[in-house]
């Protein structure tokens, strides 16, 4: 077992307990925290499993590398401010500051994440945090399900999280707890991991509230659906009722995080109106989304976005068994393929060909690889794989040895 001479951060000032304490108020004075939830106590995680000790050969240890992961994890969240993730970094700082960010980021990536690095790997390093991670974001729980993070000019980034494709910043307007849709999408699909390891019933009562909310917040075209205002609501936000449909980045990024774990989560429930949302986005998407051409090519650059819609198309197609759309994230993931470098797992983080795409105007830029894109093809080629419609083992292995 890997040992870490460091452990998570204690709390050190009083006038970071005091912000905490004053966050609490503020939610409770807007009357949006669902308290019942919030005060919900979690089961002590759990991870038990027969341990043995075994010579293995000196090669790539994928559960080493879980139980750094976990140590990142668990180790990215500030004591001072109910645990939550310290998602953004200023490295031009003297020295380099960590700032808590809203509910939208990496925080459900993190909880998604995690559970899969325990199970994985069976380390309990720094297990106590697990709950208070969990605990931090059920105290934002508003009263519809979704994650509400107080306002903060600290937490706000309006430059890098764009609002809505119509320049809408409803938050840096009001100034009210607020949420970000893509990051609630991403929840649903964390929690189902959840689910399926403690099958804790809260659990399933937040996804269903989520999706019922989502579901409610959009814009409905017979069974073809769509956010027209883009990401972000405050706390009893009504949403768009009309509006254009959203087309390339936007309609490819509702997709990639909202349909595939409405998708899993039908898979494990049978509850329709998760297959209903997930359905409806991606019509939309093939409808009306400007994002493929007649053969399934690209047109649009960025190489996360378009492959990961590509699981969400998967992870839903399997759930309806459609072979035409288990098929097209076929030749979605061979075109991929063609637009990096498989043999060594190199895909840039925006695909050659595309400098004038609406949105990213930035030719000769973004060409480094990202990690993002990278794991990406790693689960869309197992997913096919399991799927029986190719065999990618080989394609993964490569991926990991060499540019993991």
């Amino acid at each position: 077992m890997i040992d870490f001479t460091t452990d998570h951060p204690p709390v050190t000032t009083d006038e970071r307990m005091k912000a905490l304490r004053g966050l609490s108020r503020i939610e409770k004075e807007l009357g949006y925290v669902d308290e019942r939830v919030a005060e919900a106590e979690l089961p002590p995680p759990s991870f038990e499993g027969e341990r043995y000790e075994a010579q293995v050969p000196d090669t790539l240890d994928l559960t080493d590398r879980a139980v750094f992961a976990i140590n990142a994890y668990t180790r990215m969240l500030d004591p001072a401010m109910d645990y939550r993730l310290m998602g953004n970094v200023n490295f031009v700082r003297k020295p380099p500051v960590l700032i808590v960010g809203g509910p939208y980021g990496c925080t459900s990536k993190q909880i998604e994440s995690l559970i899969l690095m325990r199970i994985m790997s069976g380390s309990s390093y720094n297990i106590d945090i697990d709950n208070k991670l969990m605990r931090s974001v059920l105290h934002m729980a508003g009263k519809d399900g979704f994650f509400y993070a107080p306002w903060s000019k600290v937490a706000w980034m309006p430059g890098y999280i764009g609002g809505a494709p119509a320049g809408i910043d409803i938050v840096s307007q009001t100034m009210q707890p607020h949420t970000e849709i893509w990051e609630e999408g991403r929840m649903i699909l964390a929690l189902c991991m959840w689910l399926q390891h403690d099958q804790n019933p809260l659990w399933q009562e937040l996804i269903e509230k989520k999706i019922n909310r989502l579901s409610e917040l959009a814009v409905w075209l017979g069974d073809c659906c769509h956010f027209s205002r883009g990401r972000l609501y405050i706390v009893g936000d009504k949403g768009s009722v009309d509006g254009p449909i959203l087309t390339g980045f936007y309609a490819l990024e509702q997709v990639r995080q909202i349909a595939r774990g409405c998708a899993l989560y039908y898979k494990l429930s049978g509850y329709e109106p998760a297959l209903k949302l997930a359905g409806g986005l991606v019509k939309t998407l093939f409808e009306h989304g400007d994002a493929y051409d007649e053969i399934g090519r690209w047109k649009h650059c960025h190489f996360h976005t378009n492959v990961g819609t590509l699981i969400s198309i998967l992870e839903y197609a399997t759930a309806v068994d459609d072979d035409e759309l288990i098929n097209f994230a076929r030749r979605g993931y061979q075109y991929a393929k063609a637009c990096g470098e498989p043999l060594v797992g190199y895909y840039a983080e925006h695909a050659p060909g595309f400098a004038g795409t609406k949105g990213f105007e930035l030719p000769g830029q973004y060409d480094s690889c990202e990690t993002c894109e990278v794991a990406d093809m790693l689960v869309l080629g197992l997913k096919l794989t399991m799927a029986g419609v190719g065999d990618y083992w080989e394609d993964v292995d490569r991926c990991l040895r060499n540019q993991f």
